[in-house]
């Protein structure tokens, strides 16, 4: 299971040097001043992931509780309660906010 888990993570970090790079390509085109700042700042955010799964990739991180990566904030969407809804939850070690 933890090779399974190392390859999916480095697996994550290529998919996500191909996505920079187009949208790198993206903010090289036309763009209106609306889209070039929205374009900017998902890059700067997907960048900062990157670099992230880069560390996680590095320290060998191949289980959830590694403490690599519980001690990361992590965002997930997850049902609601007796609902038909998703929220938002952000969660670092033992924390779920």
């Amino acid at each position: 299971m933890k090779g399974k888990n190392k390859k999916a993570l480095e697996e994550f970090r290529d998919f996500s040097i191909q996505q920079i790079n187009a949208m790198v390509n993206l903010v090289r085109g036309d763009l209106n001043k609306l889209q070039r700042n929205a374009m900017g700042a998902l890059i700067t955010i997907d960048v900062h992931a990157r670099e992230v799964v880069d560390t996680l990739v590095k320290v060998r991180v191949d289980n959830v509780t590694d403490f690599d990566w519980t001690s990361r904030l992590r965002y997930y969407w997850e049902p609601v309660e007796d609902a038909e809804e998703m929220d938002a939850f952000a969660r670092q070690t033992n924390t779920r906010f």
